[in-house]
């Protein structure tokens, strides 16, 4: 008789022996407020996304739309992402991903509280989580853009669907992939599970890379009624890596 605990009940005892003992700094070590996962300090040296293409947030010398965007407008409308993903905000992202740190996601909230207070527009009337496929969630034991997407919600005070979309389609993991081959593996990943009562969301997920993720669900969305959909995201992936369009 197999004695291994599931993967949802390890990733509970982790988290509780995380929240029990001082939190250290993923980066420095030093002691943290609580229970995040980084300190004061290292926060203020991350790479923060200053200038971005204001409808994908690419990084760009110049704040001006990119090119991506001009020659494939994306069906989604506006991307929130505070950070550049590359050293050392890679690491606190894989601590969420593969370790079962899932204190990252409300430090990761809090990062993206700051810019959303900022916006000079009305919010979103709903927020939705990156739904991952249930065979991947079983395999990982928690939905890391939900763990970020519950306490943004709270923060922000916007309901959170948990339940409006679902990924049925077990898809290949998209690291590696180009982004022509993301878009096919993507196709038709995900469908709308009851009617759509709000008219502007924002989708809420960990990284965005080539933006195929949000494409793909802004049309499901937008297919399905919503005027407006928009993308928040901690990190965003900088030029060097961004060579595809988003469709």
């Amino acid at each position: 008789m197999s004695t291994q605990l599931p993967k949802t009940v390890n990733t509970w005892l982790n988290q509780l022996w995380n929240n029990l003992l001082p939190t250290p700094c993923t980066l420095c070590g030093d002691p943290t407020n609580n229970g995040e996962i980084i300190c004061p300090p290292c926060s203020a040296n991350l790479p923060i996304n200053t200038i971005y293409c204001p409808r994908c947030a690419l990084p760009m010398p110049r704040p001006e739309i990119c090119g991506q965007c001009l020659r494939h407008p994306p069906a989604f409308d506006r991307v929130i992402a505070p950070f550049i993903y590359k050293p050392p905000v890679d690491r606190l992202i894989g601590q969420l991903k593969y370790n079962n740190r899932l204190a990252a996601g409300r430090t990761f909230a809090k990062f993206l509280e700051q810019p959303i207070e900022l916006l000079n527009e009305p919010l979103p009337e709903a927020l939705i989580a990156i739904p991952l496929h249930q065979q991947r969630i079983k395999q990982r034991g928690f939905n890391q853009s939900l763990e970020i997407a519950r306490p943004l919600a709270k923060r922000i005070h916007r309901p959170l669907l948990t339940n409006l979309v679902q990924r049925h389609k077990f898809t290949t993991p998209q690291t590696g992939l180009t982004g022509a081959a993301r878009r096919k593996n993507l196709r038709g990943a995900f469908s709308i599970t009851t009617p759509l009562a709000h008219r502007h969301l924002a989708l809420i997920d960990d990284v965005m890379t080539t933006g195929s993720t949000a494409q793909e669900l802004a049309i499901t969305l937008k297919k399905a009624g919503a005027a407006r959909v928009d993308i928040w995201v901690v990190t965003r992936v900088d030029s060097k890596a961004h060579k595809q369009p988003h469709r």
